[in-house]
């Protein structure tokens, strides 16, 4: 039994650290623009979210120290932000002292270090961001909740934290040309290859940005965004679990299900993405309603998202899979078509049938990139 333990633990530790390693590679690179008190916030947003991810735990925060002693939160879940500071007073003292992490894994037994009464159920711990005055804090009503694994993946996500932050407060020797949108995106395209495939990516960024709907510009950029990183969720999902090829289990769909939802998670700290993270969760909503994470229909879908719904099933339709053939084109529209008011807007699937007709999108190689 302690050797199965260990093995889950390994497993959680390599399948978790490298999830973490990809989305801060990611946010390395669309944090380069923002001032390094921006970039705080940030980070501390996507530290807390991902922590909550991560360990599935009750109540999570991020705090800072102050000049006078102090600390406040910055970013908190679950419990209010004052809970915490008053509740972390006595951990945040002895993190300061050891400069280490402080793991209370009993808190109804703990006696040495003063603790408030809603952290006497289950576990706690406060991890410290190395060089950079911030903690991050994490209480599981259920003792069992932090485990060793978890506890590793937790100072790993610390550890990436404070990489980025010193990132942040470092001026770039130079800035890259061109448009300010592409120069952010191509960092996280670059790290994020191999959640899907590259190509497609970039086909689908093509139809959406191609697409002549009555859009306005801000949301023709949240949708090109969109279009570039719908899979970034996939970074948090069992790669033997996507890679399998054939039909899923419905317990291996509903794992990858979560993807939109995490995809929204990674992206919704960078507030200067607008939107793109309301659409990343969107884009498996169905016009009909059935489809996830939040079973949303018709006009209730964002329109990003039902312009993204429809250039994903074209580019998926039309590409190859280990267990079947590319369709043709014109294959490809006709089951957009047929699928017309039930999973697509049809608004949208007459605009992209028009939009081929006109501009010879299939024809033209546009898709393809050649």
């Amino acid at each position: 039994a302690r050797v199965g333990d260990q093995v889950g633990t390994t497993a959680v530790r390599i399948r978790g650290g490298q999830a973490i390693e990809a989305q801060r590679s990611a946010l390395a690179g669309l944090l380069e623009a923002h001032s390094a008190e921006r970039s705080e916030m940030q980070v501390a947003t996507w530290l807390a979210r991902s922590a909550r991810d991560i360990a599935i735990a009750h109540d999570v925060a991020v705090l800072q120290d102050l000049p006078d002693g102090g600390s406040r939160v910055l970013y908190a879940i679950g419990r209010t932000a004052a809970e915490v500071e008053r509740g972390c007073v006595a951990l945040v003292d002895e993190v300061r002292h050891r400069g280490v992490a402080v793991v209370i894994t009993d808190g109804a037994r703990e006696r040495r270090i003063q603790i408030p009464s809603f952290l006497r159920a289950g576990a706690t711990a406060l991890i410290p961001v190395r060089g950079q005055g911030l903690y991050l804090f994490v209480h599981e009503p259920q003792r069992e909740g932090l485990t060793a694994g978890i506890l590793q993946l937790l100072v790993k996500l610390c550890d990436q934290a404070a990489t980025l932050l010193a990132s942040a407060y470092t001026p770039p020797a130079s800035i890259a040309p061109g448009p300010a949108v592409e120069r952010r995106l191509a960092a996280v395209v670059a790290h994020t290859r191999g959640a899907s495939i590259g190509g497609e990516r970039e086909s689908r960024a093509r139809i959406v940005d191609a697409f002549r709907l009555a859009v306005e510009p801000a949301a023709r950029d949240d949708i090109y965004v969109a279009a570039l990183l719908r899979d970034v969720g996939e970074l948090g999902i069992d790669r033997r679990v996507l890679e399998i090829p054939g039909e899923l289990t419905e317990d291996q769909r509903e794992v990858v299900r979560r993807h939109p939802a995490l995809g929204e998670t990674i992206l919704a700290a960078l507030a200067f993405l607008g939107d793109a993270s309301r659409l990343v969760r969107a884009h498996h909503e169905r016009w009909d309603g059935s489809g996830y994470p939040d079973r949303l229909s018709a006009q209730e879908i964002p329109q990003g998202a039902r312009i993204l719904s429809v250039a994903d099933a074209f580019v998926a339709m039309t590409s190859e899979r280990p267990y079947r053939a590319a369709l043709r084109p014109a294959e490809a529209l006709g089951l957009l078509i047929a699928e017309r008011g039930r999973a697509f807007d049809p608004a949208v699937v007459d605009a992209f049938a028009e939009l081929n007709t006109s501009d010879g999108l299939w024809t033209s190689g546009a898709l393809r990139g050649t």
